[in-house]
């Protein structure tokens, strides 16, 4: 087995054990001492296994859970969010968007057109700059500066539009406000006629993976007051979303 298959093996193994030490992973794997070691640092790093004590057991990491939740809740997101959404866009007027981070984009998975008269138009399916996006900095200010690190390895911050943030410091700053006010803006930065405010669906394991986003035209969404009249009707659906994901609410 490559490593790759090594370490998917130990996951495997860890999972099913709830714990192993480096002796028993090493025979279970049929390896060295030296490279069960290395493969559960490996696992350790990505999240999938933890050891609480130096020369302890390992045991199942976040990641693990992190992944049985999103597994689990694949198609519950929809469900969950399906009638919080649609109770939104009764409440703005404005389309409604679930978003996922993939990679340094995020994608649009679920929506609902607006019933103003002039709405922006649903943009299932679309990929577009995570750092560009109301629903991208929403998530991305979950992240710590290593996983942001990791996401982006030195990666330039390309833009989509002219008023598209290209600066850390500048999404540094609109980051630590998002964590403070719990939402995110976009103002012409993804496409240079829509503004949207976003929060994250942040899971048990306080991950965000997905956010809900209020798009308008630029026109009805471009200042402060503008912004936060949107602002504590999407917090409180993004909670009930939340609370449905985790069986309890609505």
């Amino acid at each position: 087995m490559n490593s790759s298959q090594l370490a998917l093996r130990a996951v495997m193994i860890l999972a099913e054990r709830g714990s192993i030490t480096l002796s028993e992973l090493a025979l279970a794997l049929d390896v060295a001492p030296a490279t069960a070691h290395r493969v559960l640092a490996n696992c350790r790093e990505t999240g999938f296994a933890s050891q609480h004590e130096r020369g302890g057991a390992y045991t199942v990491g976040p990641a693990v859970h992190e992944l049985t939740l999103i597994l689990t809740q694949a198609t519950g997101l929809r469900d969950a969010a399906g009638p919080v959404l649609r109770r939104l866009v009764e409440q703005t007027g404005e389309t409604v968007s679930v978003g996922v981070i993939e990679g340094r984009s995020i994608r649009f998975v679920q929506a609902i057109s607006g019933t103003s008269e002039v709405a922006v138009g649903p943009r299932v399916g679309t990929v577009r700059p995570a750092h560009c996006t109301a629903i991208g900095k929403a998530l991305l200010s979950h992240e710590t500066p290593e996983q942001l690190e990791a996401r982006y390895r030195g990666s330039p911050l390309l833009g989509a539009t002219p008023r598209s943030i290209t600066s850390w410091p500048r999404l540094h700053r609109q980051f630590a406000q998002a964590r403070y006010t719990g939402w995110a803006y976009s103002l012409g930065e993804s496409d240079i006629s829509i503004a949207a405010i976003a929060a994250p669906i942040v899971l048990s394991t306080g991950r965000a993976t997905s956010a809900v986003s209020i798009a308008a035209p630029i026109w009805r969404m471009q200042t402060r007051d503008e912004l936060l009249q949107f602002a504590d009707d999407l917090l409180a659906a993004t909670d009930v979303i939340q609370q449905r994901l985790r069986g309890i609410g609505e």
